[in-house]
């Protein structure tokens, strides 16, 4: 699976929970740059983000961290838009926890993102999330219900990313 993920480019929102915090370290073990984005911008998801952020540098890939109002659409259409910048493209995005809506905006505003890098995944981790209707092409909305433990979670949601077919678990 980390040759499949090398080299790419990832978005992280949620970053500042335990979930999201291993799977930015997973990505970056990986060899994916990625950026560690808090879905609030209280102080301390803002530093638990950049923490993620400073341990995923650490393994050699470019990582950035940044913290938004992940309900304010236009704040995360802008932040969207600044990770592909930053990383040079995007083709993965991850919705750790959150609800529905904020999983249908995700998929909608990093879709446009992830299509315009030549395509990729928006996977949504958490208890019934639904992706909106119509996609670009080349983007795929998966959702994954998490696991027993962080470890496991973790495992599936980056399989499910690097799986090429059109699945939905």
């Amino acid at each position: 699976m980390a040759g499949e993920l090398a080299g790419r480019k990832a978005m992280v929102l949620g970053a500042e929970t335990e979930l999201g915090a291993a799977l930015v370290q997973a990505l970056a073990q990986a060899g994916t740059d990625v950026a560690a984005v808090a879905a609030t911008i209280r102080p301390d998801d803002a530093f638990a983000a950049k923490r993620a952020a400073r341990r995923a540098a650490a393994a050699g890939v470019r990582a950035e961290a940044l913290a938004i109002d992940a309900t304010n659409e236009a704040a995360l259409r802008v932040t969207v838009r600044q990770v592909g910048k930053l990383l040079g493209g995007l083709q993965l995005a991850f919705v750790c926890g959150g609800d529905s809506a904020v999983f249908q905006r995700a998929c909608r505003l990093a879709g446009r993102e992830i299509a315009r890098s030549g395509g990729g995944a928006v996977v949504g981790i958490g208890e019934a999330l639904q992706a909106p209707e119509g996609r670009p092409a080349g983007v795929r909305w998966l959702t994954l219900a998490p696991r027993e433990s962080i470890g496991e979670t973790v495992e599936a949601a980056l399989s499910l990313a690097a799986d090429r077919e059109e699945t939905r678990s």
